[in-house]
């Protein structure tokens, strides 16, 4: 994921990468944020990487698939994991601005007919926090 996510800023997009892995942990699904480069407010690193494990499996359901993404998934991508069905979520670093998956789930919960776990990787979000506040420093 960190791979992805330095190619993303090196493509001057927000550095997040995102993976879906199966059950054996082998990559289905990979994806960088490609938001300026396709013109598309929706190229977000966990939905192309989704959409990615969806036609690998042939199938939008991805229940036995795991998405890992360097960044805590928006509220974007948190509804893509939901409806997508993955088992679990694990992220990097958790998100510093706006309404990240977790927060999602505190405030609605019920509201979701499922609900993945949602696992912080404490051993990378250094790194990932890092890729992120050296992108956005440069932009200002």
């Amino acid at each position: 994921m960190l791979a992805l996510a330095t190619a993303a800023a090196l493509s001057e997009e927000v550095p997040v990468g995102a993976v879906v892995c199966n059950p054996q942990w082998e990559i289905l699904g990979r994806g960088r944020n490609e938001i300026l480069e396709r013109k598309d407010p929706t190229a977000h690193a966990e939905l192309l990487a989704i959409r990615a494990a969806a036609q690998a499996q042939q199938s939008e359901r991805l229940s036995d698939c795991i998405l890992i993404s360097s960044l805590e998934p928006c509220a974007l991508c948190s509804g893509a994991a939901i409806f997508s069905r993955v088992k679990a979520v694990y992220y990097f670093a958790p998100v510093f601005t706006g309404v990240g998956m977790t927060r999602l789930f505190e405030v609605f919960a019920e509201s979701f007919n499922h609900r993945p776990p949602i696992i912080q990787v404490e051993a990378f979000a250094g790194e990932s926090a890092r890729l992120l506040k050296e992108f956005f420093a440069k932009r200002r």
